[in-house]
């Protein structure tokens, strides 16, 4: 596990509940092993104290970033239906009726802002595809 709930808060965040957290968490771990080839590890996300402050800082960067995950897919989980109280807007025009979700969780949405995540939270070295 990357990020521990206890870690979640301490960085501020509090969006997703304790008892759901290890689930987003996951995904967020899967899709940052994805993205970065397995180069983030727990170790290099909790850096020892005799770390030098950059390694420290891209840490803390790098456990943002999987915080922002967890929360993104807590959110578009909660938006899957307009019952769950998803924003959807309908209109209907002589027969024809349209439902859209404006909630911005949708699939496409979801996607892009994942790729926006990773990549202000994650490095150049560590998205880099070549051999490191």
């Amino acid at each position: 596990m990357y990020v521990t709930h206890e870690d979640y808060t301490e960085l501020g965040y509090n969006v997703v509940p304790k008892e759901t957290f290890i689930r987003y968490e996951a995904k967020a771990e899967a899709v940052v092993r994805k993205y970065t080839f397995d180069r983030i590890t727990d170790e290099s996300l909790h850096p020892e104290g005799t770390a030098d402050a950059e390694e420290r800082r891209i840490a803390e960067m790098n456990r943002r970033g999987i915080c922002e995950l967890a929360e993104l897919f807590y959110l578009q989980g909660k938006s899957v239906t307009g019952e769950s109280g998803a924003a959807i807007k309908s209109f209907s025009n002589e027969g024809y009726s349209e439902t859209l979700d404006t909630s911005g969780h949708d699939e496409v949405t979801v996607q892009r802002k994942t790729v926006n995540i990773v990549r202000t939270y994650f490095t150049a070295e560590q998205l880099y595809r070549g051999v490191s």
